[in-house]
C-alpha cells in the first residue's frame, strides 16, 4: 500500500458513518416506520401525538406513548425503537451499537495509521454493533412483550405460584403452662390437641408441666388437654375449652388444677372415676362391685321403730283417748298403754310392758305440723336383769305427694351390762307408697350412718348404707366389709324390741289422717 495516499482520519469517519447509515435504514425498510430526511422514527405501539412534522436530527422512542420532537434521545425498555445518523440507538440499541462500534473502530485506525486498523474498527465495529441492535431491534419492532418483575408491558400479572411475603407474620409461638390434679406415677403423660396440631408436654416437676408450638396467626380452634396414666393408655383428667390465636410476637395460656374434668373417664362404669379408683388403690380396670355378695336385706334397727313402737298404736280417731291395761294368757306378759291426741293430732304417747323380770317402756311426743309428723321420745329396756338398753330418738316423716315421703331420724343409744356399746345414727331417707297399700311406704333411696363405740374393740366400727334412686341394690359400707342389700327394713323384730316379727316391719307408716295430701 502507498502510505503518502492513506485516507485522513476524518475521511475514515465520514466512510464509517456513511456504512451505519445505510445499515440503519435497510434494516428499517420492513417496519411500519418512516424516514423523512435526516430524521428517522420507529414505533411498536406509538402514534404520532403532534400535527407538526418530526424535526430533523431528533429520534424520540416511546413504549405505547406519543412521539414529539425535541431534539434529545429517549428510549425506555418496552423495546419501541427510533434512531438517526446522530449516533443514537435504534431498536433498543442497534444504531447506538453501530455508531459506538464506528466510533471505536476508526479511532482506532486511525491511531495505528494503517488501512487494516480502519477497515477492521469500521467493518468489526459496523458488524457487532449492527447484528447486536438488530437482534434486540428486531424484537423490538416485531412487538414483543418484556416482562419487568411480575408484569408484562400490558400490566398483566401473569399465571403462576404465589409467593408469600417473608416479612408478614404468619405463625405465633404458643407455650402453655399446665397444672394437673395431683396424682404420682412414672407412667403419666399430657398431650395437646388443637386442631391439626398434636405435641405432648414435659413434666416440670410436681403437678406442673410445659408445653409450646408454632400456631398459625388469628385462628380459633377447640384446643384439649388430656392427663393420662399407663404412658397415654389410661385416661384420667381432660380440659376442652375454645382457644383463639392473635398476632402478638408469643402468646402464653395457663392451664390450671380446677379446669380438669376427671368424672367423664370411668373405664369399668362402676360409678367412680378412673383417678380417683387409683388415689385410692382400686383398679379403675376393673368393677369390683361385681365381686361383692349380695344378702337379702339389711335392717335399720333391732331396738325400735317409731311406726311400729308408737304410730301402730293410734287410731285416726281425733281427738284419741287411751287408757288401757292387757295381760296374755298366761298373766306373766301386762301392757299398760296411755295415749292423749288432740284434734290437731299432737300429743302424747306411753307404753309399759312386763314380762317376767324384763321390762319395756316408751315415751313420746307427736307434733303435727303443715305437711310432717314428728316424734321425739325415748325407749328404755332391761333384759335377764344384766343387759340395760337406752335409746333417745327424733323421728319426722313429711308427705311430699300422693306417693313420695321424707323420712328423717336421728338415733342415739346405749347398751350396757359388762360392756358398754354406743352408737349415733342419721338416717335420711326417700319412701314411696307401697303397691297395693295405702298407709306403708318402702324406702328406695337415701343414706343411713352409723357410729358404733365400745369397749369391745371388735365392735367399734362405722356404718354406711346408701342406695341411689337407680341402683338396684343398697351398698353396705362398714370397716371390715362390703356387701349389696336387695332391701332396707326399718326394724328387725325380735327379744330387743319386745315385738314379733311382721311383715310390716320392712316399711314405715306414711299416710297420716291430720295430714292432708297436696
Amino acid at each position: 500500500m502507498d502510505l503518502s495516499k492513506q485516507p485522513s482520519v476524518h475521511t475514515l469517519r465520514l466512510l464509517a458513518l456513511s456504512l451505519v447509515t445505510a445499515w440503519t435504514v435497510s434494516a428499517c425498510s420492513g417496519s411500519s416506520n418512516s424516514v423523512t430526511g435526516e430524521s428517522l422514527t420507529n414505533s411498536n405501539e406509538a402514534s404520532v401525538g403532534s400535527e407538526s412534522p418530526a424535526t430533523p436530527d431528533a429520534i424520540t422512542e416511546n413504549n405505547e406513548g406519543d412521539i414529539e420532537g425535541s431534539g434529545v434521545v429517549s428510549d425506555d425498555n418496552s423495546g419501541a425503537d427510533s434512531g438517526a445518523g446522530a449516533g443514537a440507538g435504534a431498536g433498543a440499541g442497534a444504531g447506538a451499537g453501530a455508531g459506538a462500534g464506528a466510533d471505536s473502530g476508526a479511532d482506532s485506525g486511525a491511531d495505528s495509521g494503517a488501512d487494516s486498523g480502519a477497515d477492521s474498527g469500521a467493518d468489526s465495529g459496523a458488524d457487532s454493533g449492527a447484528d447486536s441492535g438488530a437482534d434486540s431491534g428486531a424484537g423490538a419492532d416485531a412487538g414483543e412483550s418484556i416482562v419487568i418483575g411480575s408484569q408484562d408491558n400490558t400490566g398483566t400479572t401473569p399465571d403462576g405460584p404465589v409467593v408469600e411475603d417473608p416479612l408478614i407474620q404468619n405463625t405465633i409461638p404458643v407455650s402453655f403452662e399446665i397444672t394437673v390434679p395431683a396424682y404420682q406415677s412414672s407412667e403419666l403423660r399430657v398431650e395437646l390437641d388443637w386442631g391439626d396440631l398434636h405435641f405432648t408436654a414435659l413434666w416440670m416437676g410436681d403437678e406442673n408441666w410445659a408445653a409450646s408450638a408454632e400456631f398459625p396467626t388469628n385462628t380459633q380452634n377447640q384446643l384439649t388437654v388430656t392427663f393420662f396414666d399407663f404412658n397415654g393408655d389410661l385416661e384420667l383428667a381432660q380440659v376442652t375449652q375454645d382457644f383463639e390465636t392473635g398476632s402478638n410476637i408469643t402468646e402464653a395460656l395457663q392451664i390450671s388444677t380446677d379446669q380438669f374434668d376427671a368424672n367423664q373417664f370411668d373405664i369399668d362404669g362402676d360409678g367412680v372415676s378412673n383417678l380417683d379408683e387409683l388415689i385410692a388403690g382400686t383398679d379403675p380396670l376393673l368393677d369390683e362391685d361385681s365381686l361383692l355378695r349380695i344378702v337379702d336385706s339389711v335392717s335399720l334397727s333391732s331396738f325400735m321403730s317409731v311406726s311400729r313402737h308408737f304410730e301402730s298404736r293410734l287410731s285416726q280417731v281425733r281427738p284419741l283417748s287411751i287408757d288401757t291395761s292387757d295381760s296374755d294368757s298366761s298373766g306373766r306378759r301386762t301392757t299398760n298403754v296411755n295415749a292423749n291426741i288432740d284434734a290437731q293430732g299432737n300429743g302424747t304417747l306411753t307404753v309399759a310392758i312386763q314380762d317376767g323380770i324384763d321390762s319395756f317402756r316408751l315415751r313420746g311426743i307427736r307434733t303435727h305440723s303443715e305437711n310432717s309428723i314428728s316424734w321425739e321420745g325415748s325407749r328404755d329396756s332391761f333384759i335377764d336383769a344384766d343387759v340395760f338398753t337406752d335409746v333417745d330418738f327424733t323421728n319426722t316423716i313429711t308427705v311430699v305427694d300422693e306417693t313420695t315421703r321424707l323420712f328423717v331420724e336421728e338415733v342415739m343409744s346405749s347398751n350396757s351390762a359388762f360392756y358398754t356399746d354406743t352408737s349415733d345414727t342419721s338416717i335420711n331417707l326417700i319412701g314411696e307408697l307401697i303397691e297395693g297399700s295405702t298407709s306403708l311406704c318402702a324406702a328406695v333411696a337415701g343414706t343411713v350412718t352409723r357410729e358404733t363405740r365400745s369397749n369391745r374393740p371388735s365392735i367399734n366400727q362405722s356404718t354406711t348404707i346408701s342406695k341411689e334412686i337407680d341402683d338396684q341394690y343398697w351398698r353396705v359400707v362398714t370397716d371390715l366389709d362390703e356387701y349389696f342389700a336387695r332391701e332396707l327394713q326399718i326394724l328387725r323384730s325380735g327379744n330387743r324390741s319386745f315385738t314379733n316379727s311382721e311383715p310390716e316391719d320392712a316399711y314405715f307408716l306414711c299416710d297420716f289422717v291430720d295430714i292432708e295430701l297436696p
